[in-house]
C-alpha cells in the first residue's frame, strides 16, 4: 500500500511531539514490506526529520546537507512549494491513503474519494477555549476533518472519549486508539550549572499547564531547605508576570529556568530528586515516559490520559489541590523507599510503550484500506 504523508507538521513544527511521532512512523515503514511512506517534502527545517536519516524524494536532504541559509522569503516559498507538490500527488492519485498530520484542511479540495487518516492529538482548544482567545482556526478547522475523516487515530482512551463528548454524532468505530513513545537517550552528557537538589518542571508553563499551583505548593518545602531549588527546563525565560508570582512568594532566588539540548534533557531527569507534571490536561503526556526512562520518580495529576501512561509506576494527586500536592512531593522528599519503589516501578513501566507498538497501530489502522 502506498502512502502519501502530508507534509504540514514538518512546515509548522521546528521540533515537538508531533513531528517526533510521524518521524518514528515513517522510520518503522521502511522495514514494513506491505506500506510505503511518500512524504512531498521540498524544505523543512524540523530537527526530528533532519536527524532521522530518512530520504524524501526530493531537494530536501541536499539542502539541509549543504547547510542551507536561504533568507526568510526564499524558506517560505520552499515550504510553500511543499505544499504544491502534495496537492499535485493528490491529484494525480497515484497512493491508497492519505495521512494528515495537522488540521490544515488544504487537502480536501484535490483527495478526491481517496481516503484518509486524521490523528487528534488533544481536545485542548475545545475544552479550554479561554487560553486560546488569539486561536481562531484549530477548532473549525479540526471540527471540519474529524467529520470528513475516513478513520481517526486518537493519542489515547481520554482524547478518544473527549472527542465523542464534544462530537457526538462522531460513530465510535470510526476511532482507533494508538499511544505515543519516547525518545530519550541517556548519552552521558552532563549538564553544567545544575544545583545538586532540585524538583523538575518540564515544558511550557502556561495557562492548564499549573505552574503558579505548583510554585504554590513547594513554598514550604523551599523555606525549609534552602538548598532546594526548582528547575523549569525549557518553556521560555521567565515570564515578568512568572518572575513577580515567585518574588510574592518569596522563592525567586531558588527557581531556575533553563534551555537544554535533545543531547542534555536526560541529564535534567537523572538529577532531578523528582518530577512533577501538575498539567490539568494532555493528550498523552511524552515527559511522563521521558522522566521513567532516566530513573527519575514521578508526580502526576490524576487527570485526562496521565493515569493511562503513569499507571502504578507514579504518585497522583487530585488537579489543583495543593494539599494533595503537598503530600505526594512530601513523601517522595522525605521517604527513600517511596522513591526507589517510584524509580523501580517505572523503569518497568516505560516499556510499555515504544515506537515499534505505535508505528504497527499506524498500519494496522492504515491496512484497514487495503
Amino acid at each position: 500500500m502506498k502512502v502519501l504523508l502530508d507534509p504540514q507538521i514538518f512546515l509548522i513544527q521546528k521540533f515537538g511531539g508531533i513531528s517526533r511521532l510521524f518521524v518514528e512512523v515513517w522510520k518503522h515503514s521502511i522495514n514494513n514490506k506491505e506500506i510505503d511512506f511518500e512524504c512531498p517534502l521540498v524544505y523543512s527545517e524540523n530537527y526530528h526529520l533532519n536527524e532521522s536519516g530518512l530520504e524524501p524524494r526530493n531537494i530536501f536532504n541536499v539542502l539541509h546537507k549543504l547547510n542551507f541559509k536561504g533568507t526568510g522569503r526564499i524558506k517560505d516559498l520552499l515550504k510553500a512549494s511543499s505544499v504544491k507538490k502534495t496537492k499535485r500527488k493528490l491529484i494525480d492519485q497515484h497512493f491508497d491513503v492519505f495521512l494528515s498530520t495537522y488540521y490544515e484542511p488544504y487537502f480536501l479540495d484535490h483527495i478526491g474519494k481517496k481516503p484518509f487518516i486524521l490523528t487528534v492529538y488533544d481536545m485542548i482548544h475545545e475544552i479550554f477555549p479561554e487560553y486560546f482567545t488569539s486561536d481562531a482556526k484549530t477548532v473549525s478547522q479540526k471540527r471540519l476533518l474529524i467529520e470528513k475523516a475516513d478513520k481517526i487515530i486518537a493519542i489515547s482512551k481520554q482524547t478518544k472519549k473527549d472527542i465523542l463528548k464534544i462530537y457526538p454524532n462522531v460513530p465510535p468505530e470510526k476511532i482507533d486508539v494508538v499511544y505515543l513513545s519516547q525518545t530519550i537517550i541517556d548519552n552521558g552528557v552532563a549538564t553544567t550549572g545544575l544545583p545538586a537538589n532540585f524538583i523538575l518542571f518540564v515544558g511550557n508553563r502556561g495557562a492548564y499547564k499549573n505552574f503558579k499551583l505548583f510554585a504554590e505548593t513547594t513554598v514550604p518545602f523551599l523555606k525549609v531547605d534552602p538548598s532546594l531549588y526548582i528547575v523549569c527546563a525549557g518553556g521560555g525565560k521567565l515570564s515578568g508576570k512568572e518572575i513577580e508570582m515567585l518574588e510574592e512568594l518569596n522563592i525567586a532566588k531558588q527557581v531556575i529556568q533553563r534551555d537544554y539540548k535533545d543531547s542534555e534533557l536526560a541529564s535534567f531527569y537523572k538529577a532531578a530528586r523528582v518530577f512533577v507534571f501538575p498539567s490539568a490536561y494532555e493528550g498523552f503526556g511524552i515527559p511522563t515516559l521521558e522522566a521513567m526512562k532516566c530513573g527519575c520518580p514521578v508526580i502526576l495529576a490524576n487527570s485526562s490520559c496521565l493515569p493511562e501512561v503513569g499507571g502504578d509506576a507514579v504518585l497522583y494527586f487530585e488537579s489543583n489541590d495543593k494539599d494533595s500536592l503537598a503530600g505526594a512531593i512530601d513523601k517522595v522528599l522525605n521517604d527513600e523507599s517511596v522513591r526507589k519503589e517510584l524509580i523501580q516501578k517505572g523503569l518497568r513501566q516505560v516499556y510499555e510503550f515504544s515506537w515499534e507498538k505505535t508505528a504497527e497501530g499506524y498500519f494496522n489502522v492504515i491496512k484497514k484500506f487495503a
